[in-house]
């Protein structure tokens, strides 16, 4: 998957079990296709000699060192001193995500059960090098090897990268494709090497290049030129989508969240999960020291949105949910509206915990309040659902992984931000 949107269909004529109050949609090729088109050049496959070996070799490391900035390492609360609804959905959420996330064949759930357990997901050997082995492709161009994650695997370009990133995997943990050994640190150097920015594509599918790339690029090097001769700038891509992240959501800032209907046409439900990836983008960057007195501003800005989106995002879900009971499936728009809630909060909190821990924001008690309820309504959630069978809804492939990778960002969210 390439793109998916968080589009409030209420005329569709779609069967609300396969997800018909909000439609995670397919958009284009691979932005990183589209950037080597750009360059005059696709990507190719690794020539190979009359006997069958590759033509070219990854050469010596760059100058370019590999090194974690201030922005990590996270930190993840202990669920067995967690308080008991946090501790009683963290173990429910725990029991989907090994239930539906350790198969290699469902690439992108496997990939959010990491993000979620972490090494502690049993892939059947250390969890950072089965994702390493398992999914990334080599492709020759310019001489050398790269490595890549095809799109289709991960969701979102680069979302395996910022996982593994996140979780701080060792830069000289080894993986063998093919005969030849590789290092993650190789991987981490692809991803620069193959980025642009400016680049085709809408702003928020580079969140999870920003959210990889900041947490290991110094402050004072945030431009550089990739393999193909074209411009990497970090700062600009932070910027823009600081921007793009203001115009989306003018609509919750200007809207009566006390009206007793809501408008349900707010730009931000075009972008990936509602653009909170955006945000976490940004919490990211600030976090590894990409801020200055104006983006701090701004970031200030868009969490005090955030905290209105309690409220706004919440009420047009419950809002849809009811419009398509009424269209007779009401199991089906319970099952969507759980999907959307729980993706709603969970991702919410991933970048509340990120804030708190980093000093992002200083949130006032009322705020903390709108947190705090919106943290005990994903408990509810989650464990009110504790008996569900996730399973049922796969021949609905857009709503299965939707409601098992929301799993696995409330897990996440629930541990960086559990009250």
């Amino acid at each position: 998957m390439n793109r998916r949107r968080f589009l409030v269909l209420l005329g569709a004529a779609l069967p609300v079990a396969a997800g018909g109050m909000w439609w995670w949609g397919r958009r284009g090729e691979s932005l990183r296709v589209a950037n080597a088109a750009g360059a005059g050049g696709a990507m190719q496959a690794a020539p190979l000699t009359s006997s069958g070996a590759v033509a070219t070799t990854t050469p010596p490391a760059s100058p370019w060192t590999m090194r974690y900035g201030p922005g990590l390492p996270l930190h993840w609360s202990d669920p067995e001193t967690s308080s008991s609804p946090v501790a009683q959905a963290l173990a429910t959420a725990r029991k989907h995500i090994l239930a539906h996330c350790t198969n290699l064949g469902e690439s992108n759930l496997v990939i959010h059960g990491v993000r979620a357990l972490g090494g502690d997901l049993p892939l059947g050997g250390d969890a950072y090098r089965v994702l390493l082995q398992t999914y990334t492709r080599e492709f020759a161009f310019g001489g050398r090897l790269w490595l890549e994650v095809p799109v289709h695997d991960e969701g979102h370009g680069h979302s395996m990268l910022k996982t593994l990133v996140e979780r701080q995997c060792e830069p000289d943990l080894e993986f063998i494709h093919d005969g030849r050994t590789y290092r993650f640190r190789d991987f981490v150097e692809s991803a620069r090497m193959l980025s642009a920015y400016p680049a085709p594509g809408p702003v928020d599918e580079h969140s999870w290049t920003l959210m990889a790339l900041a947490r290991v690029t110094p402050p004072g090097a945030a431009r550089w030129t990739n393999a193909r001769g074209q411009g990497f700038d970090l700062d600009r891509l932070l910027d823009d989508t600081s921007a793009a992240l203001e115009a989306d959501t003018r609509l919750v800032r200007e809207v009566d969240l006390g009206a007793a209907e809501l408008p349900r046409d707010c730009a931000a439900f075009t972008r990936a999960c509602g653009g909170l990836h955006m945000l976490y983008a940004l919490a990211a960057a600030l976090s590894s020291g990409h801020g200055n007195a104006q983006r701090n501003a701004a970031f200030a800005a868009h969490m005090r949105t955030q905290i209105r989106r309690f409220t706004y995002d919440l009420g047009v879900i419950d809002q849809v949910e009811k419009l398509n009971a009424a269209r007779g499936n009401p199991n089906g728009a319970a099952v969507a509206a759980l999907d959307q809630r729980v993706k709603f909060l969970g991702h919410s909190l991933e970048v509340i915990g990120l804030v708190d821990q980093f000093r992002l924001h200083e949130f006032s008690p009322a705020e903390r309040r709108t947190i705090d309820a919106g943290r005990a309504r994903l408990c509810a959630e989650i464990v009110a659902n504790a008996s569900r069978d996730y399973g049922r809804v796969k021949g609905h492939r857009e709503l299965y992984e939707s409601l098992v990778s929301g799993l696995c960002h409330a897990y996440n969210g629930l541990r960086m931000s559990p009250g």
